[in-house]
């Protein structure tokens, strides 16, 4: 049987005798083997609660008497709790320009593990730009990782990451307007002109 970590679960036993015909009415105590991944409602009953560990919890069912026992297994799958920034936030770049580094975010579960297979979607929310890849899966790490070319609007852009069952991760950057650091001449006048001439105009790049 498996569980999200969070989920309830149900386990039924059957009391039989020597000959394997059912003990109707034969009242049968549940216990949790492993409390810390899954909690029971009450002994008398087969259900109740994982935890948020994942992993693997046995369940006992016994014969009120003690006579007989048997012990089931429960598995307890990692359920996603948060997405952070693991580098690559706040950085800042040209209008139009890639960001000097990747984004990189990781995907933990309730266990506070990362969690590793999770569909993640990656869009710009504002600004323009693009970001590469738009979509993917999160590494053994619970790490994915995103190339982000920023739009031609000068200040704050945001790009967002989403995985289901989780808020979603708003990313900042900032688009700059960069300075000249040189003046080119692109079109130069003559070297010798005689009085009233007309001098064509110098023109000059930044």
């Amino acid at each position: 049987l498996t569980v999200t970590a969070g989920g309830p679960f149900t386990f039924t036993a059957t009391a039989l005798d020597g000959q394997g015909s059912v003990i109707a009415g034969a009242p049968i105590v549940f216990t949790t083997l492993d409390p810390s991944r899954a909690t029971l409602g009450s002994p008398a009953a087969g259900s109740g609660t994982a935890t948020t560990l994942r992993g693997i919890a046995r369940i006992r069912s016994q014969l009120a008497t003690g006579a007989a026992e048997d012990t089931s297994v429960l598995v307890v799958l990692p359920r996603p709790s948060a997405l952070a920034i693991v580098s690559g936030g706040g950085q800042s770049a040209g209008a139009n320009a890639p960001l000097p580094q990747p984004v990189s975010v990781r995907l933990t579960a309730t266990d506070g593990q990362p969690l590793a297979g999770a569909a993640v979607t990656l869009a710009v929310t504002s600004g323009g730009g693009s970001v590469v890849p738009t979509g993917t899966v999160t590494d053994g790490q619970g790490l994915i990782g995103f190339a982000w070319t920023l739009g031609a609007t000068a200040g704050s852009q945001t790009a967002t990451v989403s995985s289901a069952g989780v808020p979603n991760l708003v990313v900042n950057a900032t688009a700059v307007v960069l300075s000249a650091t040189q003046l080119v001449i692109t079109q130069e006048v003559g070297s010798t002109y005689q009085a009233g001439d007309s001098i064509p105009a110098l023109l000059v790049e930044a």
